[in-house]
């Protein structure tokens, strides 16, 4: 039974490759992907490093793999629909009227998960999930269309986990990641001029360890850090009808640190809370440069700050069979107004969440999650090239949905 978990497992990760290789769209802050599981979307992702229910635990909290008996499958997609709409206010006429239509595109995101108790206090486990990503899709001769177009980033992370429990109270895990990133930018080279693109992939390594915490039979708490990963993206650099270049340009995705808790208030009925910080201020400038001479091919000023999520949640048990879930959280945006790009054009959020779980067997459950995001509106006032007054000027409102379908199995 096990070598056929693991046989499935196997197959499943190729499958989430392919995928994976397609899709990316961040609803977290930034370029953040929250939906690393469904069975947390019901909740707004609250109480993600102490709940451990199943094996998405080794990305949210590796510790809570200690929870886990036998060997412990979970695979999940999640459909993400974000809707960006720009509106013009004022900016330069001789940009033209086009708004740009609407920047957002379906994405798919599949994650999984593979965990194995090898003695009474030891358990490991695989995850492949993407951590971030984003997908703005403008249309080709917008507004906006010299300071981006399209701007795409896709990651793929495969992060081996080990978890001990040290003794009834606290275990403790660590997992090491080795993270894929494929970015590609383009944007006009003149306001009646063709597209150039930048494009570029690298491997990244970095971890995340986590403590689980219960001091009394109803209430856990969690903790997790997860480490910042430097890339070095390099790929060429292309305009019509010029001869190809190749460009470099460093990436570091931010480090987080979440604090969790779960309450079992009564025999039905469980809390959740959450609080993350992410440290975006990493995050200082998008530079890609010309990997032969060394010379700037475009710089974009971020300057984003350390950015705060809060989020709360409740699971009713119906029956054995049944669970529903609600939640709700606010996502501190790292963009202040004056440094909002067309390419990120990301603001502070608001996470309305439900979700079920149905248990098909003792050992088989299948999980659905819906979130709705309300973004606050996004002004943008920015003017490239600089000193050339031609300014874009307006206003960004979002939203996006999202539908999470799991499948957990343990054996």
């Amino acid at each position: 039974m096990a070598q056929n978990g693991i046989r499935s497992f196997a197959v499943w990760v190729a499958a989430m490759i392919t995928v994976a290789a397609t899709t990316g769209n961040a609803s977290g802050a930034g370029f953040q992907l929250l939906e690393q599981n469904a069975s947390s979307m019901g909740n707004a992702y609250s109480g993600t490093a102490a709940v451990a229910e199943d094996a998405s635990t080794i990305f949210f909290n590796p510790a809570g793999m200690t929870r886990l008996k036998g060997s412990n499958f979970v695979g999940a997609v999640n459909a993400i629909k974000p809707t960006i709409n720009f509106q013009n206010q004022l900016s330069n006429p001789a940009l033209g009227t086009n708004n740009g239509g609407d920047a957002g595109e379906w994405a798919f995101l599949p994650t999984l998960y593979y965990s194995r108790a090898v003695h009474p206090d030891w358990s490991v486990g695989l995850a492949v999930n993407s951590p971030f990503g984003l997908k703005t899709n403008y249309d080709p001769s917008w507004i906006g269309r010299l300071q981006g177009v399209q701007s795409s980033l896709k990651t793929i992370a495969i992060t081996p986990s080990v978890a001990y429990k040290i003794n009834d109270v606290v275990s403790a895990g660590i997992g090491v990641t080795a993270q894929y990133a494929d970015a590609q930018l383009t944007s006009a080279v003149s306001r009646t001029g063709p597209l150039a693109k930048a494009t570029g992939d690298d491997w990244g390594f970095g971890w995340n360890a986590g403590l689980l915490v219960q001091p009394l039979s109803d209430i856990r708490f969690g903790i997790d850090y997860r480490s910042a990963v430097s890339l070095s993206l390099e790929g060429p650099f292309t305009i019509p009808g010029r001869i190809a270049t190749q460009d470099q340009a460093s990436l570091r995705t931010p480090a987080t640190l979440t604090l969790s808790a779960v309450a079992e208030v009564h025999p039905q009925w469980e809390l959740l809370a959450d609080l993350e910080w992410t440290q975006w201020s990493s995050f200082n400038t998008l530079t890609v440069f010309n990997s032969a001479n060394g010379g700037v091919l475009s710089r974009t000023i971020e300057n984003w700050k350390d950015a705060w999520r809060f989020a709360g949640g409740v699971n009713y048990k119906y029956t054995p069979q049944w669970k529903f879930r609600a939640g709700v959280a606010y996502d501190q945006t790292p963009v202040s107004d004056e440094f909002r790009t067309v390419r990120i054009p990301d603001s502070s959020r608001t996470w309305l969440a439900v979700g079920v779980q149905y248990h098909l067997t003792p050992q088989s459950a299948v999980d659905l999650g819906y979130a709705h995001v309300f973004f606050q509106a996004a002004p943008i006032n920015q003017i490239f090239p600089r000193g050339s007054g031609l300014n874009v000027t307006g206003t960004f409102e979002t939203s996006v949905d999202m539908l999470g379908l799991q499948y957990t199995r343990s054996f």
